[in-house]
């Protein structure tokens, strides 16, 4: 009975708290750990960019690395300019033929609002 009693206050009492507080403590320091995994691979790819690169080249580059940090299948960079959201290079780049995004397109909804959302 008395250790019926025991296993009780464990999982009730100061030990049910602490058991509570470790695991939440090993769940933030996962987290940490995965952004600071993250930002490592940012901070690499922001090394290895020379600015006397193409916009090919930073692509290219960067698409080696990105999908490590942010999952994508895509990268482009566009150009607005007179209402016309046009791509100017894309990886990899038999992805996407088309030279200008539709209106409904989710760049252009970006643009709208103002903020980017993850889909």
């Amino acid at each position: 009975m008395g250790n019926k009693e025991h296993l009780l206050q464990q999982l009730t009492g100061v030990d049910s708290s602490k058991l509570n507080y470790y695991v939440e403590l090993k769940k933030k320091n996962e987290e940490i750990l995965k952004q600071n995994t993250l930002l490592e691979i940012l901070h690499q790819l922001t090394r290895d960019i020379n600015i006397h690169m193409t916009i090919e080249d930073i692509l290219d580059r960067t698409f080696l690395k990105l999908p490590q940090a942010i999952p994508c299948d895509f990268l482009s960079v566009a150009t607005l300019s007179m209402e016309r959201l046009s791509l100017k290079a894309a990886v990899p780049s038999d992805f996407c033929t088309m030279d200008e995004l539709p209106k409904d397109s989710y760049s252009w909804q970006v643009i709208r609002s103002k903020k980017a959302t993850q889909l």
